[in-house]
């Protein structure tokens, strides 16, 4: 009975131990601080839209940004919602603080439907 018991809290430790090596393993493999992750977070964001053949800005607005972890991403407009939706994306580290970033959003007309016909 006791030499149960032992294997049990043994296979327990083990188990635990296993588990914390893993977790403490796949933390440093990407740690939170690296360079390639500096975004990660939540940002309040001032967007300037541009006219690259001018230069000159067309529209500007404010918003939140979410960065996540895996390369997901969330943005939040503070424009009426009939004008831009939020919409969500997927973003990359480039080098040093330079990062692509792409997005989807839906647009509708001043009836409700978006430009893929739906409503």
């Amino acid at each position: 009975m006791k030499k149960t018991l032992l294997r049990s809290i043994y296979g327990a430790i083990m188990a635990t131990l296993i588990f914390v090596g893993n977790v403490h393993a796949s933390e440093v493999a990407q740690p939170a601080n690296s360079q390639q992750n500096k975004i990660v977070g939540v940002w309040d964001v001032q967007v300037a839209v541009l006219d690259c053949n001018t230069g000159g800005q067309l529209a500007g607005f404010s918003g939140l940004h979410k960065y996540e972890l895996g390369g997901t991403a969330q943005v939040v407009p503070s424009t009426n919602p009939a004008a831009m939706s939020a919409h969500v994306g997927i973003w990359r580290h480039v080098r040093k603080n330079q990062y692509r970033l792409e997005f989807k959003m839906f647009r509708f007309d001043p009836s409700g439907i978006t430009s893929d016909g739906r409503l």
